[in-house]
């Protein structure tokens, strides 16, 4: 139909569904490469960790619209985890700050945000399976 392109607040809105998959490639990516990791601050890490506790909470309110499906549940399990390794990281950051110098573990720490950055890709896979 002629004259039938929709405004840009026409636009239809992004499901909760998008959102997460494009939030949790945006945090890879940040995690990553969009951030030097040896600056990452723990007040960071705390935000993060609170999105991802928020998309957590996004999938348990998606199970009644889309059902039980594995890759829903599977895509949890993997923010889950990915959660749990940014507040390794946060641990080995707090641990450090502690004692006034740089992480002693710092393999550890880099192997963390790695860890997680990896979880995000296989969560971020799930939903798009959907």
């Amino acid at each position: 139909m002629v004259g039938t392109l929709k405004q840009p607040s026409e636009q239809p809105e992004e499901s909760p569904l998008q959102k997460y998959i494009r939030e949790l490639a945006e945090l890879r990516a940040l995690i990553l490469y969009g951030r030097n990791q040896r600056k990452l601050l723990l007040e960071s890490l705390d935000v993060m960790e609170r999105g991802l506790s928020d998309i957590i909470g996004g999938i348990d309110r998606l199970i009644p619209i889309y059902g039980t499906l594995l890759s829903l549940e599977q895509a949890q399990v993997s923010v889950i985890k990915a959660r749990k390794k940014l507040l390794v990281a946060a641990d080995i950051l707090e641990q450090s700050l502690e004692k006034s110098r740089p992480p002693s573990r710092s393999e550890k720490l880099y192997d963390a945000y790695d860890e997680c950055a990896a979880f995000l890709l296989k969560a971020k896979k799930h939903l798009e399976d959907i």
